[in-house]
């Protein structure tokens, strides 16, 4: 898809597939700037970021460009509480299996102690829906 369009830098597409037709459908195209999935590349092993700088000067690439995640998972903390919380009070989960499902190396598609300001007004925005069983999945913050 790049390539067609002689595109060079940082790009993500997410593709669905539709499985009554088999046709793949772009869903969301990103293109030159990193999403919040990134994290998980660079916790895989990629330096991604500057690998995308180094090709814009013309450096060298580094030698590391393939992921190798080693158990990683990539957590989006307050959407995970929503989801915990939802399933919880239908009976389906306890808050042990929810801990436990949180547990090994991880990386956050929000908090970073290095820049906390956008998971803390994510936070801020969340609290109300989390602890409201009737708005619970309706606001996406």
């Amino acid at each position: 898809l790049f390539k067609s369009v002689n595109y060079r830098g940082l790009g993500y597409v997410e593709i669905k597939r539709d499985e009554r037709s088999g046709k793949y459908f772009i869903v969301e195209p990103n293109i030159g700037r990193p999403t919040g999935r990134s994290a998980i590349a660079e916790a895989g092993g990629v330096e991604l970021l500057y690998t995308m700088y180094c090709e814009a000067i013309g450096w060298p690439l580094p030698a590391n460009r393939e992921q190798s995640y080693k158990g990683v998972k990539w957590v989006h903390l307050l959407r995970d509480l929503q989801s915990a919380l939802y399933y919880w009070r239908r009976g389906e989960l306890t808050l042990t299996e929810w801990w436990q499902s949180l547990r090994g190396p991880k990386t956050y598609a929000l908090f970073s102690w290095r820049d906390p300001v956008p998971f803390l007004s994510a936070l801020q925005r969340a609290i109300p829906v989390l602890l409201s069983p009737r708005e619970q999945g309706k606001e996406d913050y």
